[in-house]
Parts: C-alpha cells; structure tokens; sequence
C-alpha cells in the first residue's frame, strides 16, 4: 500500500522496534547529550494501480496533520524524558521495558490513525505529503549563487528544454550543460539532442555540452555513481523541463513525474544547494467545479490540492508542493506557470500537433466561424519562454516566485480570421449550432484517417452541445476564463528586459512557415476543405437523385429508380479517390500522449 513510510511511520519504528538499543546508543556515543535525529526513510509505493479514493476533505487533511503534530510532540517529549531517567540510572531494568512497551504501544495507535486517514486522500495528496529526499540541510553550502559555471537540464530533447539549452549555451558563454538524456551511451545521447536542434533550426555548440546517460524516472535518476557525484559537484542550477503532456489520462499515469521531482530535489541537496527552475504548467491550478474547468488562483500556492482537476494538473502541482516544501528547508526555486507555447518568432518553427494547434487547425480548416464568439488566441513564442527561464537565472530578484506565464494581452480570434483570409481562406459567419455541427465534420473525417486523433478532438468537444451551460476544455484554449494575477510575471519581465512580440508579425510569420510546409498545417488544412467540398457535392446530387425519383414516381413509373444519377456517380469516385490519396499523404501520429519533453 503506498505510503507505507512517512516521518511519523519512521518515527514510531525507531520506538518500538529499536527502543532501548537507540536510546543506549545514544547516551553512550553522544558526550553533549543532545538526542539523535530519525531520519525519514523515502520509500516508494510497489503497487502501481490507483484506486479511486473518496473525495478529499480538507478538515480531513487537517485532522492528519494535527495527529502527525501531536504524534511528533509525544514521541520526542517521551524520548527525552526516557534518555534523562537511563542517564540518571533511577529506573530499572523492568520497568524500564514496561514503560516502553507502553509508549510504543500509544505511538503505535497514533500512527496507525493517522495511516487510516491518510489512506482516505486522493493519490496526488498522498503524494504530495509524502517524505522529502532529506532531513536537514542547514550544513550544506550554497551553491546558486555567484558566477553561474555548469547548468543541470532535464528534458533536453523537448521542444522548451532544446531552446532552453540553446538559449543558455548562446546568452552565456562560459556555462557549461550537463543535459539528462536516456541514450544507451553519450555519443546516442548526442545525437537525440543534436537532431532535436536540426529540427528547429537552433545553434548548440556541442563543446560545451555534456551528456548525462541516465532516466528521470529511476533513482539518482539513473546516474552512474561517478556521474551522480560530479552533478553534485558541479551543478549550481537545474532546469527540469522534462514532461509528458496528456490531458486525458489519470494521476497514476504521471506518478513516474513525481518520483522524478523527488530525485531532482536529492541532487539539489547534496554537496551543495541548487536553484531549481520548474517549468510547470497553468494546469496545476487548473479547477472543476461540475461541468466547469476555471482557472483564476491567484495565490504562489494552492493548498486545497483536491480541488485540481485532470491527471496532468494535479502532477503539476504534487511537484509544486514538494519544491514549496523543499524551499522550506533553504532549496531556492523558480516555477515557471507557462500556458500554451507557439513556435519561435525567430523561424516560426514551433509544435503544430499539440492540442491547441490542432483545435486551431480546426477552427480555420471548416470554413465558417461563430456570429458571436469571445474567443481568443493566447500563447507565447517558445524562445521568449526560453529566454525567461535563462534570464530569470541570471535575475536573483525574479528567484522564489511562481510566475503565470501566460500572455498579458490575448489576440482576439476574429483578428486571427482576419490574417487567415490573407492566405486565401474564407469563413462564413454562422450560429453556434452550425458552427458544431462543421466541426462534427471535421472531427468524423480526422477519425476517418485516425481514430485515436478523432477520438481525443471528440473527448475535447463533449460538452459543447447547444443547450449545455458547462464550460468544456475545449474553452480553456481559446476563452479568457482567468484573471491570472499577473504582477510577478510583468515585474520578471521587466527585471529582465524582455518584450513580447507583436501579435501582427507572429501570425505572419507563422502563416508563411505553415504555408512552405507542402505536406504541413495548411496542406492539411486544404485537403478537409477538398473532402468536405466533395462530400457536399455527392449529398446534393444525392437529394436531386431522390427528387427525380419521386417525380418518376409520381408519373406512374412501375419501378422507382434507386440508382444513382450518372453525375453523381462520378462525384462519389472523385471523392473515393481523394479520399484514398489523403488518407496516403497523412502521418498517422498518436495524439493521446500530445508530446513529451524528455
């Protein structure tokens, strides 16, 4: 069962199963009669199933940290008072076994009430309150601050970790990269990296990289004992942007993600303090409430981690937690609350099959638009995200704070239409409910080439049927449903020196790198409309069919024509054939896992 260990678990083992030993120990070895510490064991749960646990609570939540407190208070109240009486000889043998067969017993009782309510938390509040990979830091030297020499990354190979890389090899040119990467050997590892910077057109010199074979999911995130030491050594600053981005799945999946946190938060406690940079997600504070999804915290911390919603999110913010309460022990940090992220307004090279480019994909492939719509486009240029993360490690001014990394001043969609129609796409004004039922369309044809992709857009579009009320995740990338408090991010910007890009210049820029892509975001765009054109032409021919056969009919003809009329015929053959030749030119990707960021 997980959670099997915990502080207070630790606590009352070394009680009742090492009580005398301990205690003798002590009062033998230690000349300035100060009590031993009892460190935690950080021990991690084998069963990998989750079990949908009861809703949390958080008098509940209380009520277990109130026991652990009390819990706490008596075990190192008793273990004092016994280490004076063994020191004092005044007890005897007999009684002395006695008496800690009853404090064991209480202690005992203690921890298993507090198991029990433990027990009844969500998974990713478990999680969250579980062991930190420490216990005291206060003899371990600070090692983040001064000239920045040798940078830890994770997720290197990702779209933000590549252009975090390079934008840290290039702004700063005495750094050295150490980037995790999970290859067989250094030169693999190379490699992933270096393809990943050919992808999106970005400069890395190799010189100053060096490859750490190892995985974020293993213990010591497994290092090497040499290479574990030399990070210790060396590193000064993490930057763990590794991710798996999924908005379906459940919190079991991302559990690997919160092992991973706890690993990163071992490396930067040994030998010397490290500030982690996080790159998190707006996900993390991401609400449901019924049907509603709405993201408006304005606090650095949530506390009440029941109430976020979706797998992703809550993985976000269990690493959250764990880094706040990290911070408590001295670990410096930056957590980076970052939204939807678009391609680089140097080249307009960016992601164009995660969910938001595929929804937007939608909206300009079908057509026709919404009479009424608050819709918009919100979301930053991968380098600008990358260069916030460099520059605010050069900024210690900008370091402990959360930051929503979102864009201060989201683009209306009718704007977006607006450059659209400047490549020759058209949209018509129509109703809510025609606008869905053409998205419907869209969503049956991409299903047609992929299942798994038209099952994910279907899932997204759930609940927006005419009459619900409910605010869908659909609405999350393109509606304003928070108003983030944006102060720490504006004042990071400008502790930094950093701007924005213009809306105007990013849209075009985007628009002609889409537009170069024969086989890419428009081609694809234009084969819908070819299908949906011919589709629309075969049911027209199909209903004058139909009439003409009622005519017939009607005139006495003995036998109703049931075939179809020879035009039509050869528009159902034009359409098989373009049906067949996209269904060739389309890359069959899997959506349900959207990307990962290694």
């Amino acid at each position: 069962m997980f959670f099997e260990c915990t502080t207070v678990k630790s606590f009352a083992v070394a009680l009742s199963e090492t009580y005398a030993s301990v205690f003798e120990n002590i009062a033998v070895t230690q000349k300035n009669s100060q009590v031993a510490d009892f460190q935690a064991i950080d021990s991690e749960a084998t069963d990998s199933q989750a079990i949908e646990p009861p809703a949390y609570n958080s008098v509940a939540m209380e009520n277990v940290n109130q026991v652990q407190k009390s819990t706490l208070s008596i075990s190192e109240t008793e273990a004092l008072n016994t280490l004076a009486s063994l020191r004092s000889g005044k007890q005897s043998r007999t009684s002395d076994n006695s008496i800690r067969k009853d404090k064991a017993t209480t202690v005992n009782v203690i921890v298993d009430e507090s198991k029990e309510e433990l027990s009844k938390l969500p998974l990713h509040i478990q999680d969250a309150e579980s062991a930190l990979p420490f216990s005291n830091l206060t003899n371990i030297p600070a090692g983040y601050e001064g000239e920045l020499n040798c940078v830890f990354i994770t997720g290197s190979t990702g779209f933000l970790g590549i252009h975090v890389l390079a934008e840290l090899l290039t702004a700063q040119k005495s750094v050295q990269a150490y980037c995790l990467v999970r290859a067989a050997n250094q030169e693999l590892g190379l490699q992933r990296i270096l393809k990943q910077a050919e992808k999106f057109e970005l400069t890395v010199d190799a010189a100053r990289l060096t490859v750490i074979c190892g995985d974020i999911n293993k213990p010591q995130l497994g290092l090497s004992e040499q290479d574990w030491m030399l990070c210790c050594k060396d590193v000064q600053h993490i930057v763990h942007a590794s991710a798996h981005v999924n908005h379906i799945e459940g919190y079991a999946t991302f559990r690997d993600a919160t092992r991973g946190m706890k690993e990163i938060l071992r490396l930067a406690s040994s030998e010397k303090i490290k500030l982690i940079h996080f790159i998190s997600s707006t996900a993390a504070c991401a609400r449901k409430s019924g049907g509603r999804i709405s993201l408006y915290e304005r606090e650095d911390f949530i506390k009440d981690g029941g109430l976020v919603y979706g797998g992703y999110g809550q993985s976000k913010w269990v690493q959250e937690t764990l880094l706040e309460r990290a911070h408590e022990h001295g670990i410096p940090y930056a957590i980076y609350r970052f939204g939807e992220l678009s391609g680089s307004s140097l080249t307009g090279l960016g992601q164009t099959d995660d969910m938001l480019h595929r929804l937007l994909q939608m909206k300009l492939a079908v057509g026709c638009k919404e009479k009424i719509s608050n819709d918009v486009l919100d979301m930053l240029p991968v380098d600008f995200a990358a260069k916030l993360v460099v520059n605010t490690g050069k900024t210690p001014e900008a370091w402990n704070k959360v930051v929503h990394a979102t864009h201060p001043n989201p683009y209306p969609l009718p704007y977006v239409y607006k450059c659209a129609q400047e490549q020759g796409l058209e949209f018509e004004a129509v109703s809510k409910s025609e606008y869905l039922s053409e998205c419907s369309h869209y969503i049956r044809y991409t299903s047609s080439l992929n299942p798994v992709d038209g099952f994910v857009l279907e899932c997204v579009f759930r609940d927006l049927d005419k009459s619900s009320k409910n605010i869908s995740m659909v609405d999350g990338y393109f509606a304003v449903l928070f108003p983030f408090d944006q102060n720490k991010f504006k004042s990071s910007l400008k502790a930094t020196g950093l701007i924005i890009p213009e809306w105007k210049s990013l849209l075009d820029l985007y628009f002609k790198r889409w537009n170069q892509e024969s086989s890419g975001y428009m081609a694809k765009i234009r084969d819908y409309q070819q299908w949906r054109m011919l589709e629309k032409s075969l049911e027209n021919n199909h209903e004058n069919d139909q009439e003409r056969n009622q005519e017939r009919n009607q005139e006495g003809n003995s036998v109703a024509v049931s075939i179809p009329a020879p035009a039509s015929q050869r528009v159902k053959k034009q359409k098989l054939k373009a049906d067949s030749q996209i269904v060739k030119d389309v890359d069959d990707k899997n959506l349900v896992g959207e990307f990962s960021e290694e």
